[in-house]
C-alpha cells in the first residue's frame, strides 16, 4: 500500500482490532480515502470517506471527535470555535451527492461530543463556472 500511495496522513488502531490508514487529500480536495487491514495485517478495504453515505453515518449525541478522525481523518481546515454555542467545528471538503462542492461541519461540544452536523457550500467554489 504505501509503495504505491506513500506514507498515510493518519493512522489508527480501531477497536475491532482493523489498523486503518488514512490518504486524506483535505484542505482543498475532495477526498480522504480509508485503507482497512485486518488483525492478520491483510487490507480488507479501501474507499473514499468523504462521500455523503459514509458522512451521514456520525451519530450526534454518540460520536466524539476520535470517531470522526478514525472516520475522516484529522481535519486540515482551520477549526472554528463559536463562543455563543460553545461549539467547535471541524470542516471537511467532499461532493455532496458526488455532484455540488459542499464542506461537512461537525460540530461538538466542549465535553469533546458530537452534538450537530450540517452541510454547507463550498466558499472556494463559490462562483466557479459563472459567467460574467
Amino acid at each position: 500500500m504505501q509503495a504505491r500511495f506513500g506514507t498515510p496522513t493518519d493512522t489508527y488502531q480501531l477497536a475491532d482490532g482493523t489498523q486503518r490508514w488514512i490518504y486524506s487529500k483535505q484542505p482543498f480536495g475532495q477526498q480522504s480515502y480509508a485503507a482497512d487491514f485486518d488483525r492478520d495485517g491483510h487490507l480488507s478495504a479501501f474507499r473514499q470517506m468523504l462521500q455523503t453515505s459514509e458522512l451521514y453515518k456520525a451519530k450526534v449525541d454518540v460520536w466524539t471527535k476520535l470517531d470522526v478522525e478514525q472516520h475522516f481523518g484529522k481535519p486540515r481546515e482551520p477549526k472554528q470555535y463559536y463562543p455563543l454555542m460553545k461549539r467547535e467545528v471541524w470542516s471537511y471538503r467532499f461532493r455532496h451527492e458526488d455532484t455540488w462542492p459542499s464542506m461537512f461541519n461537525f460540530y461538538f461540544d466542549d465535553a469533546g461530543v458530537l452534538r450537530q452536523t450540517q452541510i454547507t457550500p463550498d466558499p472556494l467554489a463559490e462562483g466557479r463556472g459563472r459567467r460574467r
